[in-house]
């Protein structure tokens, strides 16, 4: 059975190797673009004082990577605690999370850890797991947090620690979108799943029964994403039905490509996984996105 890997293209290459290494079939279609955004005033002026703050989130390898593009860029300031280095030994600098070791890497090649900075990665690669992590339970009223990220995003973190009266400030540096050859790219896959089950004997054939492929979810975003995918899937596919005299909507392999319920998920967390649970899903958690732990979710699934 196929694994749709639907991580962002820059991010999708460990996670398809390690799998085909496995002998797993991997589709690559990603369902979440980024595009680096133009900062305000105010965003170039919240960066530039990201060492006043008690703890820095960055959640993403593309958020830690145009962090420190945009500090590079400052490196002609005058304010020298714009750097990467320490203002002085006796200025203890911020806690840096990172959601996801790919992230930390980010962090880590700029040699931060060697520099005194805490490099620290929630268990759990969401909002909740960073809720879980010492270093955010035990911030008190009064202290501040900065969040490099996207735009738009979940809530949770911000609405939490804001509740418990610290200062939560956060610089959307890029906005995600769905990439444009995605939907070709899937419409080409299901046609070609198709045409290769209805040249196979009877016997060799695929059951019906059976899920078609086991698709990743990593985002509330991403679901958003594989849903309008598959909803313009279903039209496309009347439209071509109409030209094909010796087909029609009862091809049911077809047709059953457009069906979310035809699939089953490997999804982040338990909010995703109530989500889709929600719309009556087969859904399997995933604690991480990291390639070894998808690996054996997928495997344990039969």
């Amino acid at each position: 059975m196929t694994l749709i890997n639907t991580r962002p293209t820059d991010r999708a290459k460990p996670l398809t190797r390690h799998l085909r290494q496995a002998g797993i079939d991997v589709l690559e279609l990603p369902l979440l673009a980024t595009q680096p955004r133009t900062l305000s005033d105010v965003d170039h002026h919240t960066l530039k004082q990201w060492h006043d703050y008690d703890v820095m989130v960055v959640v993403s390898p593309t958020a830690a990577k145009l962090f420190l593009q945009h500090l590079a860029n400052f490196s002609t300031s005058t304010n020298a605690k714009t750097s990467l280095a320490k203002t002085s030994m006796s200025v203890q600098p911020p806690i840096l999370v990172a959601v996801g070791h790919a992230t930390a890497d980010v962090l880590q090649q700029q040699g931060l850890q060697q520099q005194g900075y805490a490099i620290q990665i929630p268990t759990t690669h969401n909002n909740e797991g960073m809720l879980a992590m010492p270093c955010i339970a035990m911030l008190q009223a009064g202290q501040r947090v900065l969040i490099c990220r996207g735009v738009g995003g979940r809530q949770l973190l911000i609405d939490t620690l804001n509740k418990r009266g610290v200062q939560v400030d956060t610089v959307p540096l890029y906005q995600r979108q769905l990439p444009e050859q995605t939907q070709a790219t899937f419409v080409n896959w299901v046609t070609a799943d198709w045409v290769t089950q209805t040249h196979l004997p009877n016997d060799d054939r695929t059951e019906q029964t059976d899920a078609l492929a086991t698709v990743l979810i990593s985002s509330g975003e991403s679901f958003e994403h594989w849903q309008k995918i598959c909803q313009n899937l279903s039209v496309w596919l009347q439209r071509w039905l109409q030209t094909q005299p010796h087909k029609s909507l009862n091809d049911k392999r077809l047709v059953d490509h457009a069906n979310l319920s035809c699939y089953r998920y490997l999804a982040l967390g338990n909010r995703l996984c109530a989500m889709l649970s929600e719309q009556q899903l087969n859904v399997t958690m995933l604690d991480s996105l990291e390639p070894q732990h998808i690996l054996i979710q997928y495997q344990r699934l039969g």
